[in-house]
């Protein structure tokens, strides 16, 4: 739930509070879950002040572990479950975009504030990285299994498979991927 309606202030409803209730669905999946389906068995106590407390309770505490990046980084990235910590930045830029640390009045709200198209940028950008570390890993594939393939075969002069040269696509992938980081998990 959004902070403003924590507080119990009767202000107008604003699409940014859908936002900001959806990255609160976020950051908690990515911290109480192993895996699809696969809840930790125990609520981290990071996030034990979000339930079973009084509405302006949680408002507090989750505005101040929003209050700074590095609040956030510390108090709720730092418990994201290895499963989601390729999400780190991801998390980040999504907090960055949803105004927390200004403090305005919702019936004030303007739409040049709208972050939706900013949020939609962001998850549209983690897709295609994540598509390309894809293609990456399947080209690294090919070029291990045609580097196995030429290291195997029989040793005769005749066939293209023994020339110790590479050829300039396998050359030109092993080039590219010694570029690019395949580690899925990015430092938060």
């Amino acid at each position: 739930m959004a902070i403003h309606l924590l507080e119990g202030k009767k202000v107008p409803h604003i699409p940014l509070y859908d936002l900001q209730s959806f990255f609160f669905v976020f950051v908690w999946v990515c911290i109480t879950f192993e895996g699809p389906q696969m809840p930790l068995p125990k609520l981290p106590s990071v996030l034990r002040y979000w339930v079973d407390h009084p509405m302006e309770v949680v408002a507090t505490y989750k505005r101040g572990q929003l209050l700074t990046d590095t609040v956030f980084k510390e108090q709720l990235i730092s418990q994201f479950t290895p499963f989601f910590g390729d999400l780190c930045d991801l998390a980040r830029n999504f907090r960055n975009a949803l105004h927390f640390e200004t403090d305005f009045n919702p019936s004030e709200w303007q739409t040049n504030l709208d972050p939706h198209d900013k949020v939609i940028e962001l998850f549209n950008d983690e897709l295609q990285h994540r598509e390309q570390i894809e293609e990456l890993r399947k080209a690294q594939e090919q070029v291990q299994a045609q580097a196995s393939a030429q290291a195997q075969a029989p040793d005769n002069a005749s066939t293209p498979q023994t020339n110790p040269r590479r050829s300039p696509r396998i050359a030109a992938m092993e080039a590219a991927l010694a570029n690019v980081q395949l580690n899925p998990g990015r430092n938060p």
